[in-house]
């Protein structure tokens, strides 16, 4: 075939799989997290009974170690597929720290922990979407903790200077029971968290029990409804 009339090749959009190589070494940050902290942790969720539950927590960075040292727990309305995160819930949280003159902790409080149904740890869509929220109150770094009824928790760092989200991170922990301190969990649990109230319907026999139903759904299509 003459040069001059060789046909032209045209090319077209595969489907992509992009991948990203990093041209300079990342180290991996590490998550600790003090006796209180995950004490006070293990203590919201052994009180939860079959709801969600979520708590914030204050974060100390020292290079690349990031340390929940405190949690704290706020106003909030939960079933058992959701825990409700109100703009107000979070602000009255901060102004009674700041009350009890607790300024430097409430500048630092850059986690969210929050309990799933069964023991998957894997965010739900809405989980992303409320870290976006977060993004407005946090320009350099937030965490966001996810933790199973059976013994599972996943840690993910967004660094928003750098645009790197760092998931299921490697995390430590050292604690012992504080029997006086779960008791503490248990009444702030009875003050600020309400349960959702739920229409009543007549039974009908295609129709299954509301909160068994959303747990299958989780487990059937990995994600369920804050």
């Amino acid at each position: 075939m003459n040069e001059k009339n060789k046909k032209e090749i045209y090319y077209f959009p595969h489907e992509f799989k992009t991948s990203v190589e990093l041209l300079s070494n990342i180290v991996i940050p590490e998550i600790i997290l003090t006796e209180s902290a995950y004490m006070d942790m293990v203590y919201i969720i052994s009180q939860s009974k079959n709801d969600e539950i979520s708590w914030l927590g204050s974060v100390n960075k020292v290079e690349n170690i990031y340390t929940i040292d405190n949690v704290y727990l706020f106003e909030q309305t939960v079933s058992a597929t959701t825990t409700e995160i109100s703009e107000k819930s979070i602000v009255k949280l901060g102004t009674e720290m700041l009350k009890q003159g607790l300024i430097k902790e409430v500048n630092k409080l850059k986690f969210w922990g929050h309990l799933h149904p069964g023991n998957s740890t894997s965010p739900s869509h809405v989980d992303n979407a409320q870290i976006e929220v977060f993004n407005k109150r946090c320009k350099d770094y937030f965490i966001r903790g996810i933790f199973g009824r059976k013994g599972r928790a996943e840690f993910s760092l967004f660094n928003y200077s750098t645009g790197i989200c760092f998931n299921d991170i490697e995390w430590k922990f050292a604690g012992i029971a504080n029997i006086q301190r779960r008791d503490y969990i248990r009444k702030q649990i009875e003050e600020k968290v309400k349960k959702e109230v739920i229409t009543v319907f007549p039974f009908h026999n295609n129709f299954k029990d509301t909160a068994t139903f959303a747990e299958e759904s989780y487990f059937k299509y990995g994600h369920y409804h804050h």
